[in-house]
């Protein structure tokens, strides 16, 4: 299957105290956006280029403070689990 890149147009507009760009329908469809979820802007500054996806969920029973309890545990101890995969 080939996977054409489509490339869309919109103008940037005054929301609030923010800037605001409108996502087309056949985008919104395309990747099955729905009112109120979440979205992620990856920015590449030297590029000018914007990614936007849909903020990955929590797979169930997983919560946001054992990722951050995970992520503690990984960066404490980054060298001794580096260690032993090389063994």
């Amino acid at each position: 299957m080939i996977l054409m890149a489509k490339q869309y147009s919109r103008k940037v507009f005054q929301q609030g105290n923010s800037l605001g760009v409108g996502i087309p329908n056949e985008v919104a469809n395309a990747m099955g956006l729905k009112k109120g979820e979440e979205m992620e802007w990856i920015i590449k500054e030297e590029t000018q280029e914007l990614t936007l996806r849909k903020k990955a969920g929590l797979p169930e029973g997983v919560s946001p403070e054992f990722l951050e309890l995970l992520d503690g545990v990984l960066t404490d101890y980054d060298e001794a689990l580096k260690n032993l995969k090389d063994r």
